[in-house]
């Protein structure tokens, strides 16, 4: 009898791929590049269709886009008022649900793409991002230190209105 599953070595030699991008680079804007890159390419059979890593800057109270990944990037670049990495949002705009992600340091969902962007990204933006990429359901989740202080956010889009069993076991390791 196998010690693990198909689906289990599966699963695992994703989480060791993204692991050796995570210990192989040190500057965190090309590490964020290449994790979501990873991450939507790895995951793109198990429905996962974009995801997305913003950082905390403390010193000005800042949440700030890193890093997205799409097959639908080209097209949704081009619909962003500004480059994605300048985008930002107060850390004090509690009704962002990336925001809320690191206040609380737990998990957010929702089946709008604006309830995570605002007011980075107007209502007819977000609504027009979400349809390119096919997005039906979102879920952030804090990037916690080993001190338990959450100091990002990484957000996943799936084309169904629910995120299932086998969806968020894969994504709860990155938390």
């Amino acid at each position: 009898m196998a010690l693990y599953s198909k689906v289990q070595r599966e699963n695992l030699d994703v989480i060791e791929k993204i692991n050796a991008v995570f210990l192989g680079t040190r500057d965190f804007r090309q590490l964020a590049e290449r994790a979501v890159n990873l991450m939507t390419a790895e995951l793109k059979s198990e429905g996962i269709l974009s995801a997305s890593i913003f950082r905390v800057h403390a010193d000005e109270n800042r949440l700030y886009a890193y890093a997205f990944s799409s097959r639908a990037f080209d097209a949704v670049n081009k619909l962003y008022p500004k480059k994605f990495s300048e985008l930002s949002v107060s850390m004090d705009e509690y009704s962002n649900l990336l925001v809320k992600a690191v206040q609380r340091k737990e998990e957010q969902e929702s089946d709008h793409l604006y309830d995570f962007a605002r007011p980075a990204l107007n209502e007819m933006v977000s609504a027009a991002v979400q349809r390119l990429v096919g997005a039906k359901h979102g879920i952030a989740y804090p990037l916690r230190l080993k001190q338990g202080k959450a100091t990002g956010v990484v957000l996943f889009s799936v084309g169904d209105q629910a995120i299932d069993a086998r969806q968020r076991v894969l994504l709860e390791a990155f938390r």
